[in-house]
C-alpha cells in the first residue's frame, strides 16, 4: 500500500515516565501499552490496539463482555465506576469478564475514541 505506515497500531515517542513491558501508558486521550522497558524521556514503542490483560480497580465488577471501561489516572488502572477529572473515558471494552475479586481484566483497546474527563 502506497500510503501505509510500518508502525500502524503503535506510538513511537518518548516515554512520559519510567515503564515496564505491559504497563498502561496515556498519550493525550489514547491509552497504550508499553512494548518494552523505558526510562522517562527514552524513546519507546507503545501499542495502541489489540487485546491486553491490564490492571483494574479490584472492587469494580467487569463481567459484561463489551462493557466500556475507562482509565483511572489516579490509580493507573482500568475502572467502570464514575470517572473523575483527567480520566480517559471510552478507551477500552471488556473481552474476558473479571469480577470484583480480580486485579486484572482482558480488554480491547479502542484508540482514537477516548475522551479526557473534564
Amino acid at each position: 500500500m502506497k500510503n501505509g505506515y510500518k508502525n500502524a497500531g503503535e506510538i513511537v515517542a518518548p516515554s512520559p515516565s519510567a515503564v515496564n513491558p505491559g504497563d498502561p501508558v496515556v498519550f493525550g486521550n489514547v491509552l497504550s501499552v508499553a512494548f518494552g522497558k523505558y526510562e522517562s524521556g527514552e524513546e519507546g514503542v507503545f501499542k495502541t490496539g489489540n487485546q491486553w490483560r491490564l490492571p483494574k480497580v479490584q472492587a469494580d465488577d467487569m463481567t459484561t463482555v463489551g462493557g466500556r471501561v475507562f482509565f483511572d489516572i489516579s490509580t493507573d488502572k482500568l475502572s467502570n465506576a464514575a470517572p473523575a477529572t483527567g480520566d480517559i473515558e471510552n478507551c477500552a471494552f471488556v473481552v474476558v469478564p473479571a469480577d470484583d475479586t480480580e486485579d486484572f481484566v482482558v480488554v480491547e483497546l479502542t484508540p482514537g475514541v477516548g475522551t479526557v474527563t473534564a
